[in-house]
C-alpha cells in the first residue's frame, strides 16, 4: 500500500482508525503527491459532515497539502466549516490551510494565533506564520 497511490477510500479508512501508525501513512501518502482533484471535490462538499474526527482531520490535511486556489464560494465554505468544527485540530489546519493561500481574514488570523500554542500544531502554525 505504500509503495502506491493511495486511493481517497483508502486514506479514509486509515484515518477513522486514527491511531500514530495510520498518520504516519497519511502524512507520507500526503508529501508523496499533491492530492487529486476528486480528493479536493470531497474536501469542499463532503468532508465536512463526517462524523470521525480523523476523518475531517484528513480532509483539513489533503487541504493543507493541497496548493489548489479557493474560488470565493470554496473559501466562504472553509472558513464556516474553521469557525464551526467541534475538534481543534481540524480548525486549526483549516486556518493553516487558508493561510497559506493567502486569506487573512481576522477570523483565520484569530485562529492561527491561537493553534500556535497548540501542543499538536502549534509548531507547523508557527512556521506557516513565520514564513508568510
Amino acid at each position: 500500500m505504500d509503495n502506491k497511490r493511495m486511493t481517497l477510500s483508502e486514506l479514509i479508512e486509515l484515518a477513522k482508525q486514527d491511531t500514530p501508525e495510520a498518520w504516519e501513512i497519511i502524512d507520507r501518502a500526503l508529501k508523496a503527491y499533491k492530492p487529486a482533484p476528486d480528493f479536493l471535490f470531497w474536501v469542499r462538499w463532503g468532508a465536512r459532515g463526517a462524523t470521525v474526527d480523523g476523518v475531517r482531520d484528513l480532509a483539513a490535511s489533503i487541504l493543507m497539502a493541497s496548493d489548489e486556489p479557493l474560488d470565493e464560494a470554496g473559501q466562504v465554505v472553509i472558513e464556516r466549516w474553521m469557525a464551526e468544527d467541534t475538534y481543534h485540530i481540524v480548525r486549526y489546519r483549516l486556518a493553516v490551510a487558508l493561510y497559506q493561500r493567502g486569506i487573512r481574514t481576522d477570523a483565520v488570523v484569530a485562529m492561527m494565533e491561537e493553534a500556535s500554542n497548540d501542543s499538536d500544531v502549534g509548531e507547523l502554525a508557527r512556521n506557516v506564520l513565520k514564513a508568510a
